[in-house]
């Protein structure tokens, strides 16, 4: 499959849209990870982990790096493809509810990010 460098499709944004979908990609843009490992890591029940990456593979956001035989069953390990943008025409044709929604959960990711750095000193360095 052919690497997304740039979303074109108003209705890929729009698919896009679910935080958990956000939060699934940022885990995976540092590092490879089974839908498990993810659900783990952010909170969120495996099932629900699981439909939404098999969303991003099958629109190629991610891709399967591997896979290992785990308690009777077969994990599967995933990598985001790499950084995605997301062309002016098609933000414009997304609907404003679903804008709202992408910068909300970037911005609670931000968020997210910043109390960990300051629950770890990260501020207080020279």
């Amino acid at each position: 499959m052919m690497q997304i460098t740039e979303i074109d499709d108003p209705r890929l944004v729009k698919g896009l849209a679910h935080p958990l979908r956000i939060q699934i990609l940022r885990v995976l843009e540092n590092r490879v990870a089974s839908p498990s490992e993810i659900a783990e890591e952010i909170g969120a029940p495996l099932g629900n982990v699981s439909y939404h990456v098999r969303f991003l593979a099958r629109v190629g956001l991610i891709e399967l790096t591997s896979t290992k035989p785990r308690r009777g069953a077969v994990e599967h390990y995933y990598r985001a493809i790499g950084r995605v943008r997301v062309a002016d025409k098609a933000w414009a044709q997304v609907p404003d509810m679903v804008k709202s929604s992408l910068i909300s959960a970037t911005l609670d990711q931000v968020g997210r990010a910043i109390g960990v750095a300051a629950s770890n000193g990260g501020f207080e360095r020279s």
